[in-house]
């Protein structure tokens, strides 16, 4: 569905934001899926108001697996994939291990040098052998980055995710760095190294959990990972009511203030998941304020569904 046009900050003042967000049904019930059309049209102007109210460019994408209704805003653009890439490189390497090409058990040995900026499990693990599951974990529980660079060693660098992606029908995403020329400065909007759409990433979440890109015992071990997800805590999931289940993957990039969080909802009674892919960038609000905007996407997400 094409994006209809932002309303300014003009349009919106601040009490309209809070209180259209406010308004939102936060019950955890069951509920009736919303027509297509009418699950789209209330969706639009609840995303200009948070993107209006954190001064960025924020990118979503939404797909109700119970009705298969689409909703976008900007969701064609392309945002910096920060350390949502993970969960790709990781399915790779499932991809791999279902091929008879890779073992989760074999063991790696963690040196100093090995070290980049951000891995909280890897940094007290120096001089231990680990083996690849421990890293996928790592990298998708704690996206510990060291943790991510050995697995994208392990399937044949940043290009093999770029590859992986065309192989899932995703002509669009591209990894070109690890860490740390990733999180180096870029210009947002122009370049396209290491960038992805959330129309993009939505599909993609489709197809390697839910669809038959990976057999059914690695969609299983993914979604373990995605659901262990400590990184998220305040943002998709904090804004889904009790009882809901979010299996998700987070990134951030201090560049340019980018926040990501894309993911599965799980709704109670057995209902069919909702898959977003929120992305916000080029933002200079205080990182707490960031992450509270992509709970309120998941907000919105719930409240528009019925």
């Amino acid at each position: 569905m094409s994006t209809r046009r932002p309303l300014t900050r003009r349009q919106l003042t601040r009490r309209q934001v809070t209180a259209r967000l406010a308004a939102a049904p936060f019950g955890a019930g069951l509920f009736q899926p919303k027509p297509a059309g009418a699950f789209a049209a209330s969706l639009q102007n609840d995303l200009a108001a948070i993107e209006a109210k954190v001064s960025g460019r924020l990118g979503v994408a939404v797909l109700d697996t119970a009705s298969q209704a689409r909703i976008d805003y900007r969701g064609n653009e392309r945002f910096p994939l920060c350390s949502t890439f993970k969960v790709l490189a990781v399915s790779a390497v499932l991809k791999r291990v279902e091929a008879g090409r890779e073992h989760l058990d074999r063991g790696f040995v963690l040196k100093r040098a090995d070290l980049v900026a951000y891995s909280p499990v890897l940094k007290d693990r120096i001089g231990d052998a680990i083996t690849l599951a421990e890293l996928c974990a790592a990298a998708m529980t704690e996206s510990d980055n060291t943790a991510a660079d050995f697995v994208l060693k392990s399937i044949g660098g940043p290009a093999a995710v770029t590859a992986y992606a065309r192989t899932i029908g995703d002509m669009v995403t591209r990894l070109d760095n690890n860490e740390p020329l990733f999180s180096r400065n870029k210009p947002v909007g122009l370049a396209k190294a290491d960038m992805t759409t959330p129309m993009a990433m939505v599909n993609d979440l489709q197809a390697i959990v839910l669809g038959d890109a990976l057999a059914p015992s690695s969609r299983e071990q993914l979604k373990a990972w995605l659901l262990g997800c400590k990184t998220g805590d305040k943002r998709l999931r904090a804004g889904l009511p009790a009882g809901w289940q979010c299996g998700e993957k987070t990134g951030s990039d201090a560049s340019h203030g980018s926040t990501n969080d894309i993911g599965l909802l799980w709704p109670p009674q057995q209902r069919p998941p909702v898959i977003v892919a929120a992305y916000l960038t080029q933002t200079k609000t205080k990182y707490e304020d960031r992450e509270a905007a992509l709970a309120d996407v998941a907000r919105v997400v719930v409240g528009a569904l019925g």
